[in-house]
């Protein structure tokens, strides 16, 4: 999750006795395309685990009188975190390839 201390998105999240939900708050444009980053994990034994899920729509350029279309692609990462407290987070995701889809 290092990306998101990176990220120009302020990531929001709830914190449960036995949940963690977050959301990066993505600008209203891209909200409007369709995309999203959420991560949802549950409580599990000492930790939590879980799924985030990404959707990205990218601008192509093409041959269209509009000169673009668009694409979008959705990713799922399982995500197990180690650690929660008031004011840290520690975990790991792993790539989850064979679920990736692409949207038309």
């Amino acid at each position: 999750m290092e990306a998101d201390a990176k990220s120009e998105q302020p990531l929001e999240i709830k914190v449960g006795d036995q949940f963690l939900y977050g959301e990066h708050a993505h600008p209203e444009e891209r909200r409007k395309l369709g995309d999203f980053d959420t991560v949802d994990v549950k409580k599990q034994g000492d930790g939590f685990a879980g799924m985030q899920r990404v959707r990205v729509t990218f601008r192509i350029k093409d041959a269209s009188p509009q000169g673009f279309r668009y694409k979008a692609c959705q990713w799922i990462f399982a995500v197990e975190l180690t650690s929660v407290t008031d004011d840290r987070i520690e975990g790991a995701g792993k790539d989850t390839r064979p679920t990736r889809k692409s949207i038309r």
